[in-house]
């Protein structure tokens, strides 16, 4: 198994991955848009998806590590996914510095990836 795979399953063990396994942080976010509709409403989303019963229902129904830290990874999956990340060594990533570079990284992607196939490197417009 790679050591950038996420092992989300009762086969994963010490013994199928590497000795040191490092993994970048990729937090998944929530979040209101300024100024959008339905404000309440998408704050009402938003405290449910968080609040603690939800949260304890993450491991059972997505396989998955809980957006907060007071809510305990528990059951079977929870049990399952404690063992497959004990061990694992998070690489956080400097997001101020990522945006710095991003367009840099973009445009290289489109020049020596994409610019060698053939297909289109910019984003147009469907027409109408």
């Amino acid at each position: 198994m790679p050591p950038t795979a996420v092992c989300r399953s009762s086969r994963c063990s010490s013994r199928t991955r590497p000795a040191k396994t490092r993994l970048f942080q990729l937090p998944y976010a929530i979040g209101l848009i300024k100024s959008g509709p339905n404000q309440a409403e998408g704050k009402q989303l938003i405290d449910y998806l968080m609040s603690s019963e939800v949260q304890a229902k993450v491991p059972h129904i997505y396989d998955g590590i809980l957006g907060r830290t007071d809510v305990p990874l528990a059951g079977k999956n929870g049990e399952a996914i404690k063992q497959a990340i004990h061990g694992v060594k998070l690489i956080l990533v400097d997001w101020n510095q990522v945006m710095e570079k991003k367009a840099g990284w973009t445009e290289r992607w489109k020049n020596e990836v994409i610019g060698n196939s053939g297909k289109q490197t910019e984003v147009v417009k469907p027409k109408s």
